[in-house]
Parts: C-alpha cells; structure tokens; sequence
C-alpha cells in the first residue's frame, strides 16, 4: 500500500467520523463504558541496527573499525499510520482509569545503501553494505489514568506492545567477490507510552488526541557467515523507536 493511498484512506475515515459527530441527536456526559474507534497520523521510526564484523582469516583484525561504523548505519523514516482500538473506561469522580488495545498499522519499510566503500587496507577493492528494516503491524494493550474536567479528558497511557519485524542484511565486496546475505523475521516484545487528550462530542462520540512513544530493544540476534569463509562475518542485533501523532474519533456504547 502506498503513503498516498493509505492516507487518502484514513482521511476518508476521519472526515466520515467527524460528520457523524456532528449530525448525532442524542447527547450523552459520561465517559463510562466500552468504547471502539479509529485514528490517523504521522509516525517517525528509527531502526538501530548494529553489525560487528568477525575478523578470523578473510577480514584482518583493523576491518571491523572501517566496517562496523557502515554495517550499524541508523535507519529513520518518517510515516503515515492508522489504529483501530477497543477501550473500556471506569470513573471515580474526576478521576478516570481503564485500559485500551489496539491494532496499529503504519508503512515502515526503509532501506539503506553504503554503496561502493573503499577498503582502507586494500585500496583497490571495495566493499558494499545493503541493509533493509520493515515493520508493518503492531499490537498493544495499555491501561489509562487521566483527569476530566468537564467535557475534556487529558490522560496518560502505558503498556506492553508486541511488534512484527522484518531484518535483512547483504555484504559484497570485489576483493574475492565475497558476500554474506542474512534474513530475520521477528515478532518483539516492546513498551509504549502515551500522552492524549479527548473531547465528547454530540451523542455518544468523541474526538481523540494523541501522542505515543515506543520502544523495541533485542529484536534480532544472529550472524551472517561469509561464503568462502565461514568463520568471518558479521554478528547482529536490532533495537527500534517511534514516535506517532494521531487523530480520529471514537464512539462509546
């Protein structure tokens, strides 16, 4: 799917949740209850890959210094996202608490290229690095506690969030046309936090807010072997941040 569609998508879906809002009768003040809704927005992710190379035959031991530093090249891309979410909320004066999961789903698919490097200890070869990181789909279930005043709900969020992940790896060089090629495919386990804000609007709607942050560490753990030389290669590991702004409606039953 691309950006353009998806936003197009969910632009179509909060403008649709907005006149809805605004055209229902019945009114209602209590945030009390179950609730299911919809938001869209903006989400930067910042993939830290890091690859320290082995130096056992192929690669001598002042390699990794030139290699490791293009191998761990950070991965940041900014991207259009949409959620679905269920939520329940409970009230004690003006205190409301609850819990909240949703469906995330966002276009993170970001690629990074070293092109031709040089190699310091043979400078007529050259090496490449290829590294691509891909996470599409996300899963979280966080418990609220905010403060109402009025028809306006200011609240903090913080919960478990569970993540798929794609991870690929490729080196060549021209030295001894050498390469190792390496692939992961991870579901990790990470914590998100959030900061939002919620209005009730006409009848049983209510326009949500909302800043989250993310958090992914030890999402692969492996090695790529070189063809030849299997000794030689590379160890890997991945940690993942995001930062998403969201807007959307939701309707309480």
């Amino acid at each position: 799917m691309s950006n353009k569609i998806f936003l197009a998508g969910v632009t179509a879906l909060l403008l649709s949740g907005a006149v809805v809002a605004e055209t229902e009768d019945s009114s209602s003040s209590t945030w009390i209850g179950h609730y299911v809704g919809f938001t869209g927005g903006y989400s930067r992710g910042a993939a830290d890959p890091t690859a320290n190379a082995k130096a056992n035959g192929y690669f001598i031991t002042t390699d990794p210094g030139q290699l490791d530093p293009v191998a761990s090249h950070d991965i940041k891309a900014g991207n259009v996202s949409g959620t679905v979410f269920w939520g329940v909320n409970r009230q004690l004066d003006n205190i409301l608490y609850g819990v909240e999961i949703d469906l995330y789903l966002t276009d993170y698919n970001e690629p990074y290229r070293s092109g031709n490097i040089t190699y310091l200890t043979q400078p007529a070869h050259t090496f490449e690095i290829n590294s691509r990181v891909k996470s599409n789909i996300a899963l979280s279930l966080r418990p609220r506690l905010g403060y109402i005043t009025g028809d306006y709900l200011f609240y903090l969020s913080l919960g478990p969030v569970l993540r798929h992940f794609e991870y690929n790896f490729k080196f060549t060089d021209t030295f001894a046309s050498e390469y190792a090629d390496k692939s992961d495919e991870q579901w990790s386990l990470g914590w998100a936090a959030g900061l939002g804000f919620e209005q009730l609007l006409k009848g049983a709607w209510s326009l949500k807010v909302e800043y989250l942050y993310s958090s992914y560490d030890d999402i692969v753990d492996m090695e790529s072997s070189l063809r030849t030389v299997p000794a030689d290669g590379f160890k890997h590991s991945l940690e993942f941040k995001e930062q998403s702004f969201r807007v959307g409606f939701y309707r309480r039953f």
